[in-house]
């Protein structure tokens, strides 16, 4: 069993042996340990297994500027002992597979008493190498709406929290996680525009906190003007990436949802075609199924070489302006599903994907997919593609009914207050109603698992970009 290891600064190596050692499964005597300290240490079986085991765990360092010369040394020292020999190769076994420089928040806040000013906020990750991410077993959680505040004497060890300030849909928000989720810090920085210090931010989610209540909260605190999200922590496994992004795009739709602006998980892309450039939005109920359906339109397109521009793959905003509908993006990186790609994406991919390894199997990856700068820029939405799983057919069809355009509406069940998920409905209706007002194309394509990398889907596809090119 190898664990993530996380080590704090000042680190002297002493205290690199000391933090394994907390984690080390097996026994061992620690004096044998600290003759690693000496310049010719013996090579006991029991001190082999140990270095081995370094070898083969993950380790972060969190806010550490300049590694030590002596830390070097022991390096070097390991490498010597596991190799039985003179020769100093692959010292980096031993190094740090992530750096976290971070500095302080200046921001505090009466409601939680959390004292920003000791809480580390991450400035800069800087990954050495293709990074597999181990994270816990997934366990979705509903979320409740609160216009109060319920928790005021709530506060947080700021030695056990670490802090990033994010940038998403033009709005900042502060993510607080514990300091033993390091993993979780590289995610979301994967998926997420980092910040430089601010001193007030649009909303505040703070993961795997202990709670005197069952389930998620977000709240509005009227007097900083930022929302609160409190995402509940049970037992260990109630850790999950996806339930600290589902909170994130939780609080982003609210606030988007206050300024007449709808986040909607899907796909964009704009696609030139006969010298015309057309803003494609892929819509699909299953996250699993928009993720085949995109990987197959992306390589369609490649190898039909027909340009494309990335706006969004996982999920962005809709916006109404001049009575039309337009997008931004919201997350620089895509999340993907690796059951959804065929073992040739995934090998094509994999130098520049961070793995997220939950329950021993791969089970998604984290891509590289636009900039900040770029994923706030707006895009008209000329062409609306649903994917549907319930028609039979493998033909495209043309959606011209607004009630049937309607019935395609998102489900934002994860939150149990009615008002605020009647909102979100109404606010739908109004851009189903612009978007046949203003002709946007709108095609319902027949979409489920069954037809990957089929005749039908290569039908399909030159059928909708058939289609597309009629568009005047």
């Amino acid at each position: 069993m190898y664990h993530t290891l996380i080590f704090y600064e000042p680190l002297t190596p002493k205290q690199y042996l000391d933090t394994v050692l907390n984690t080390y499964p097996y026994d061992i005597a620690p004096s044998l340990v600290y003759t690693l300290l000496t310049k010719t240490p013996y090579p006991h079986p029991s001190l082999l297994i140990f270095i081995d085991y370094i070898r083969k765990c993950e380790k972060y360092l969190i806010g550490q500027e300049v590694q030590e010369q002596k830390l070097n040394q022991l390096y070097v020292t390991m490498c010597k002992l596991s190799q039985r020999n003179e020769a100093v190769l692959h010292t980096h076994q031993f190094h740090f597979d992530c750096l976290f420089h971070t500095s302080p928040c200046a921001l505090a806040h009466p409601y939680t008493y959390l004292p920003f000013d000791k809480i580390a906020i991450i400035d800069e990750i800087l990954i050495h190498r293709r990074t597999g991410i181990n994270l816990p077993k997934q366990k979705s959680a509903r979320i409740q709406y609160d216009c109060g505040f319920p928790f005021h004497s709530l506060s947080i060890d700021p030695q056990n929290y670490m802090a990033l300030s994010i940038q998403a849909a033009s709005l900042h928000g502060l993510i607080l996680i514990p300091k033993a989720l390091a993993a979780y810090a590289t995610a979301i920085s994967s998926l997420y525009s980092l910040n430089a210090k601010l001193s007030h931010h649009d909303f505040l989610l703070l993961y795997g906190i202990q709670m005197p209540t069952d389930q998620n909260i977000i709240t509005y605190d009227r007097n900083y003007n930022q929302y609160i999200g409190c995402s509940i922590k049970q037992n260990e496994n109630d850790f999950s990436v996806n339930e600290c992004l589902h909170m994130i795009q939780s609080l982003i739709s609210l606030i988007k949802l206050q300024q007449r602006d709808y986040v909607l998980s899907g796909a964009m892309f704009d696609i030139a075609l006969n010298n015309q450039s057309y803003g494609t939005l892929i819509y699909a109920q299953s996250s699993h199924q928009l993720s085949i359906f995109t990987d197959a339109l992306l390589k369609h397109l490649q190898n039909c070489k027909i340009p494309y521009d990335p706006v969004f793959e996982n999920y962005g905003v809709l916006h109404l302006l001049d009575d039309a509908v337009s997008t931004t993006g919201v997350q620089i990186g895509s999340y993907i599903h690796t059951g959804s790609l065929s073992k040739e994406s995934i090998l094509e991919k994999l130098t520049a994907a961070v793995l997220i390894n939950e329950q021993a199997k791969n089970t998604h990856m984290i891509l590289p997919f636009t900039t900040y700068e770029k994923s706030i820029q707006f895009h008209k939405v000329n062409i609306l593609c649903i994917l549907d799983p319930e028609v039979k057919q493998y033909q495209i069809f043309a959606v011209t009914s607004l009630d049937e355009l309607e019935q395609y509406k998102p489900n934002h069940n994860l939150f149990t207050n009615s008002e605020i998920r009647q909102q979100f409905d109404l606010l739908w209706n109004h851009l189903c109603e612009t978007m046949v007002l203003n002709s946007v194309m709108i095609l319902k394509v027949p979409f489920a698992d069954k037809v990957i990398h089929t005749r039908q889907l290569k039908k399909l596809l030159n059928q909708m970009l058939d289609l597309m090119s009629e568009l005047n």
